[in-house]
């Protein structure tokens, strides 16, 4: 039905006068009946399809934000938390229930702010550079360049933020790097921030004679390597067999070789962080 469609167009959600307008009052109380559309507050409408972080956020006559919009924006997260992030305009009433069901917001958006039913990039890049831990907002932004995100568009957009956040935002605009693979590298990498000597250049390329080898972080200078392991990659036994083949060349080469599993990075960053700083102070110090 042509009131499916323009949900979907609209990300997910819409209202009663955007429907009925786009169709008519019949086409409305026909798919309202059939179950085509699913009232979710006093004049808002989703439809079976629509994607539950979604629903409540229109819902609460908000957009998703933080790490959930950064989904929707087809960018990678390291995590997303069970009840939905919701940036809901000011002067937007809330029910205390309803709150319950989402981690609730209040900002001002204009025009340009959202997409659909979430912030859009521009937004989501500010709030989560703002207000996320440094890891995830690092993620993130690592993600957006990967997906296409301008470099300089970044920049720009941290150079103008003031406010609270603000310097967050421009340390996460400076360090992000869309060579990242995924976000358990980024998040590797962001733990690692800030050691003394240490340059960590995501995916770069070591040429050895048994071949090219591209490890997922690489200081040149100090001729070490940090692999982020996860058993999605790594649990197979030809993957195994081609992991001890790549380290082990490395190795013979001069390379110092640092693994950390998933449990590692997000679990235990200190213990990553101070195993990383005791290794870059022998090598420095060689």
């Amino acid at each position: 039905m042509e009131v499916a469609r323009i949900i979907e167009g609209n990300g997910g959600g819409a209202t009663r006068a955007q429907l009925i307008a786009a169709t008519s009052r019949r086409e409305f109380d026909q798919a309202l009946k059939s179950g085509v559309l699913i009232q979710v507050a006093r004049g808002r409408f989703t439809s079976p399809s629509t994607a539950p972080a979604v629903a409540i956020a229109w819902k609460l006559g908000g957009f998703l934000c933080l790490a959930d919009a950064a989904v929707r924006l087809g960018w990678e997260v390291v995590r997303v938390d069970s009840r939905p992030h919701v940036l809901v305009p000011q002067g937007n009433r809330v029910a205390r229930e309803a709150r319950l069901l989402a981690h609730v917001h209040r900002g001002r958006l204009g025009p340009d702010d959202v997409l659909g039913l979430a912030t859009g990039p521009d937004r989501t890049l500010d709030m989560c550079g703002r207000n996320l831990p440094f890891p995830e907002a690092l993620a993130i932004a690592d993600s957006a360049l990967r997906h296409g995100y301008s470099q300089r568009r970044m920049q720009a957009l941290a150079l103008a933020a003031r406010g609270p956040g603000a310097a967050r935002l421009r340390t996460v605009a400076t360090h992000a790097d869309g060579r990242a693979a995924n976000p358990f590298e980024s998040a590797l990498r962001a733990h690692c921030w800030g050691i003394d000597g240490l340059r960590l250049v995501p995916q770069s390329v070591i040429a050895l004679p048994t071949g090219d080898v591209r490890p997922d972080l690489v200081d040149p200078d100090l001729r070490l390597v940090m692999e982020a392991d996860s058993f999605e990659f790594h649990g197979h036994r030809s993957a195994l067999h081609a992991d001890t083949v790549r380290y082990n060349a490395l190795v013979a080469q001069g390379w110092t070789v640092l693994r950390f599993s998933y449990e590692q990075v997000m679990g235990q960053p200190e213990l990553v962080r101070s195993t990383v700083e005791n290794v870059v102070r022998r090598l420095a110090a060689a």
